[in-house]
């Protein structure tokens, strides 16, 4: 063995050596209350180690100076049992000053929720003072006087917004539940400016920025304001949560299931909202946001508030030029108010509304007022959107189980719009988008093909025809330019009769969903009037 193996030998045994001696563990018992990285034993912690908590019951932690770097965290988890914090104290577990941590509560295969935190007074889980790339998942956090978990890192008099930007907060896997106001509160709400008293008087501090927000897989009940609240966050993702019975202290404009606030950007997709007091969304960020494959089910249960009462609720008040919105394939079952409402949007037809489901049924909701997609005039894109006050129109599974998946035969199915240059290749179960001819409307992507009745060579037709007067049918037609298209119904000479609908399209092929009952019982002619040409179609109607 010559000496330049011996050296190499040496020096890999060296690493490997000093490799294992850095991940180390430190146990802190049910005495610990104060872990602070700059005191022994915590003060030898390097990025990799691991802080084990002992189990048992404790008034409050505080996690300080604790620093990994970005290839290895430093893991803070529970041992052996659960750790529970369950007092009068103002928090239960704060997080100060620190970097690149995880705190799990997945050391024990016997509690899914490993650390659970109880207290009655301020918040749940506090992470701020500067605190930055932490990760927090399998956490129970219960009846907090204020929000269950708070993240963010709160401005002083002399606070410099480019000085700090609160990287890749990552919250997965919690229950947070009951909680005075919000479930979850990330990011300041005062993107634009937030007043702080200051010796010399009041002055309007710009507060912290995030960057990189990852919400996702948490469960969140019977909070008294927001379920789960984003601002001042870039590049935000909400998405695979299940969100029951927000908003119970009904706060007038703190009653969301989720808010992505301003000074934000990002997604919303793949998300349960059920039973809330408040609407379903609401956005008033820059833009580039997508919202989509999200189910929201009776969203503003009981409240008469003037907020609140609407599936998804679109402000582009603080939208940027070149930044837009889209709603895509949520499924809304009986808002309070409107299913989508949008306001004070930049950018015009450039913002979709485009293969979405909402059913306002009509005992709850006098049919004739119901509002399905209010954009206040505003030239939005809106597309292949599936409306009714009928909910056994649509053919679900069980809707008396808030089973929204199809049965064969839904009109649902391979209804919508292509969303290739939006990159949505998945659906509200995580399977793959286009599974039959087409996209299908709504959160769900069936294996079942649709089986037309029409013929296949003929390029622009209705469906089904005849249709019965009671039902809807669905008008197939090609849009050699993206714009506005009347649906007018004339008599056999061709004199007006009456607009049956106008709408935003984008061009190609689309679908154009009509009930039956706006037209009349025989042989009925229908002009597609588009922005260069017309065409015509005859559609037979019965009555039963």
């Amino acid at each position: 063995m010559n000496r330049k193996t011996l050296l190499f030998i040496f020096l890999f045994a060296s690493i490997s050596l000093h490799k294992v001696a850095a991940q180390k563990s430190i146990f802190a018992d049910s005495t610990k209350l104060v872990i602070d990285g700059q005191l022994a034993p915590f003060n030898t912690l390097l990025p990799g180690d691991t802080i084990l908590l002992g189990k048992g019951i404790r008034p409050f932690i505080i996690f300080k100076n604790i620093i990994g770097d970005v290839h290895q965290s430093i893991i803070i988890i529970n041992q052996n049992g659960c750790v529970e914090i369950n007092s009068d104290h103002y928090f239960g577990i704060s997080i100060r000053k620190s970097k690149y941590l995880k705190l799990s509560g997945n050391g024990d295969t016997n509690h899914l929720y490993g650390i659970r935190i109880f207290n009655r007074i301020g918040s749940g889980l506090s992470i701020g003072d500067f605190t930055s790339d932490f990760e927090i998942e399998n956490i129970e956090i219960g009846y907090s006087q204020y929000s269950g978990i708070t993240a963010k890192t709160e401005p002083f008099c002399g606070f410099d917004r480019n000085s700090f930007i609160q990287e890749n907060s990552h919250i997965h896997h919690c229950y947070v539940h009951h909680t005075g106001t919000e479930g979850m509160y990330i990011g300041s709400t005062f993107y634009a400016g937030q007043t702080v008293q200051c010796t010399s008087g009041p002055m309007i501090v710009m507060p912290a920025l995030l960057r990189n927000v990852n919400v996702h897989h948490n469960k969140v009940e019977y909070t008294g304001w927001d379920g789960i609240q984003v601002s001042s966050a870039v590049n935000a993702s909400i998405h695979h949560n299940l969100i029951k019975y927000d908003s119970q202290q009904l706060a007038d404009w703190q009653m969301t299931g989720i808010t992505l606030g301003e000074g934000s950007t990002g997604q919303i997709f793949n998300n349960e909202i059920m039973n809330g007091e408040g609407m379903g969304i609401y956005t008033k960020a820059l833009g580039d946001v997508l919202v989509y494959n999200n189910k929201i089910i009776r969203p503003g249960m009981k409240n008469n508030l003037p907020s609140g009462k609407y599936g998804i609720y679109i402000d582009g008040k603080a939208s940027l030029p070149g930044m837009y919105f889209h709603v895509l394939n949520n499924l809304i079952i009986n808002p309070k108010f409107e299913g989508i409402r949008y306001i004070n949007g930049l950018g015009g037809s450039k913002n979709g509304i485009i293969n979405n489901v909402i059913v306002q049924e009509s005992y709850l909701i006098d049919k004739d007022k119901a509002v399905f997609i209010n954009t206040n005039a505003m030239q939005v894109l809106q597309s292949n959107n599936y409306t009714s006050t009928d909910l056994s129109s649509v053919r679900f599974k069980n809707t008396l189980a808030d089973d929204y998946t199809t049965e064969e035969g839904s009109i649902l199915i391979d209804g919508g719009s292509s969303l290739e240059h939006l990159k949505i290749e998945y659906d509200f179960d995580d399977q793959a988008r286009i599974k039959g001819n087409s996209i299908d409307i709504g959160p769900y992507e069936s294996s079942y093909n649709r089986n037309n009745i029409y013929d296949n060579s003929t390029s622009e037709y209705a469906y089904p025809n005849p249709v019965s007067l009671i039902n809807k049918t669905t008008i197939s037609f090609n849009n050699p330019d993206e714009g506005w298209i009347e649906f007018v119904l004339v008599s056999q000479n061709g004199s007006e009769l009456k607009t049956i609908d106008r709408n935003y399209f984008e061009k190609g092929v689309q679908i154009k969903i009509i009930n039956a009952n706006v037209l009349l019982p025989g042989l009925n002619y229908v002009v597609i009037r588009k922005r260069m040409s017309s065409t015509l179609l005859r559609i037979s109607v019965f009555k039963d």
